[in-house]
């Protein structure tokens, strides 16, 4: 996984004002975006947004973008919110498809990846590991932990 850096975040979402000792409102919209549901995205990316007080996010979810097409469009609709609020939106993103996740480092918004590491069964093509039953239900020992994600 990836992490922002409180500096880099702070300067994304506060702007100049950032370390002003200010207190005011800022509204910002934050994308997750991913090729299942967008559970991981969401969770890390509310992790992050709780430690920064002053900011009213409006959280967009956009999950099953699992195609060049389907990416360009989640593009689309960050470029538009970012034309007309102004600011760049926050894109927290948990694309696995290298080709799928370029497409969406393109955008205008400020992206941050969670890359999850794919297990033996799934660089083969197979379902995401979520959806076998052995690592839903396997004990966190150090032989199972690299399957995590």
């Amino acid at each position: 996984m990836h992490c922002l850096s409180d500096a880099s975040l702070n300067e994304t979402l506060y702007g100049e004002s950032a370390g002003q000792g200010e207190v005011t409102v800022i509204k910002r919209t934050v994308f997750f975006v991913s090729d299942q549901t967008g559970i991981t995205a969401e969770t890390m990316g509310h992790s992050l947004m709780t430690q920064f007080d002053g900011i009213e996010f409006r959280q967009v979810t956009v999950p099953f973008i699992s195609t060049v097409d389907k990416a360009i469009e989640a593009v689309r609709k960050i470029d538009l919110v970012a034309a007309q609020e102004g600011m760049r939106p926050v894109v927290f993103s948990t694309l696995v498809q290298e080709d799928v996740r370029n497409v969406v480092r393109g955008s205008t918004g400020f992206l941050r990846a969670c890359r999850r590491r794919r297990c033996h069964r799934h660089r083969s093509g197979e379902q995401q590991c979520r959806g076998h039953r052995a690592h839903r239900t396997a004990p966190r020992t150090q032989a199972s932990l690299h399957h995590q994600h």
